[in-house]
C-alpha cells in the first residue's frame, strides 16, 4: 500500500505547487494602473519597442515633458544620443591628424540585433500589431519597414531588404491610400536606395491624393 499513496502524495504535491504559481488578481491589482489619452498609450508602446531593441525616429519636440522625463530617467546612453556623439566623434576625428578611440568603441551597443534575427521577427510583428491600435501612425510605419529591411537581410532570403520592405509598404498602402505619411516614408526608402524615379512616382501619387482629398 506504500506504493499508491507515495504516488497520491506526489502528485497532490505536484497540483498544490503549480496553485502555488497562479497569479490572482488580488495579487496585483494594486500595481495595475489604466491610460486615459492615447499619447500615454503610444508612449509605452514605443518604450516597449524601445527595450527591445527597435528602431524609433525621433519625430518628437526636446520641449515635450515625457523627453525629458526620459533623459533625466536614463540608467544608459539610449541609441538616438549615442549616433549623436559617434557622429560628433567621427567629425571630431576628421579634423585632427592624432588617432583618438572612436566613443562607439568606448561606448558599444545597446541592442546588437545584427545576429538576432528571432528578436528582429518578434519587432516586426509586435509593430504591425501596434499598427492596427494606432492606424497611420507614421513612426510605427517606419519603424516596422526598417525592421522588415533587417530581417530579409539577416534571413539571406532571395528577396532583397528593398525588395521586403517595398512589398510591405504597398500591403500598407493597399489597406489605407489615403495615408499620405506612409507614401512620404515609402519614397524615402525608395529615394534611399537609388530608386529616384520611383520615389518621385510615390510622392506624385501622394500629390494627387491630397489635391482629391481637398476637392472633396
Amino acid at each position: 500500500g506504500a506504493g499508491p499513496n507515495h504516488s497520491n502524495d506526489a502528485s497532490s504535491g505536484e497540483v498544490n505547487d503549480q496553485l502555488s504559481r497562479v497569479i490572482l488578481f488580488e495579487d496585483v491589482t494594486e500595481f495595475l494602473f489604466s491610460l486615459s489619452s492615447e499619447e500615454a498609450r503610444f508612449s509605452l508602446i514605443c518604450q516597449f519597442i524601445d527595450f527591445y531593441g527597435g528602431k524609433i525616429s525621433r519625430w518628437t519636440s526636446s520641449n515635450s515633458s515625457s523627453w525629458l522625463d526620459r533623459i533625466m530617467s536614463l540608467e544608459m546612453i539610449s541609441n538616438d544620443i549615442s549616433e549623436d556623439l559617434i557622429a560628433i566623434s567621427d567629425l571630431a576625428n576628421k579634423t585632427q591628424n592624432s588617432s583618438h578611440c572612436s566613443l562607439e568603441s568606448l561606448l558599444g551597443s545597446m541592442h546588437d540585433l545584427s545576429q538576432r534575427p528571432g528578436l528582429v521577427k518578434f519587432l516586426k510583428n509586435a509593430i504591425l500589431l501596434s499598427l492596427d491600435i494606432f492606424p497611420r501612425n507614421h513612426i510605427l510605419e517606419e519603424a516596422v519597414l526598417v525592421t522588415t529591411q533587417m530581417y530579409t537581410a539577416q534571413e539571406n532570403t532571395l528577396s532583397t531588404p528593398a525588395n521586403a520592405s517595398r512589398a510591405l509598404a504597398k500591403n500598407l498602402l493597399k489597406k489605407d491610400r489615403q495615408d499620405l505619411l506612409l507614401c512620404g516614408i515609402y519614397g524615402r526608402i525608395e529615394a534611399r536606395h537609388g530608386n529616384i524615379d520611383q520615389a518621385r512616382k510615390i510622392f506624385d501619387m501622394a500629390l494627387l491624393s491630397t489635391e482629391g482629398a481637398t476637392q472633396v
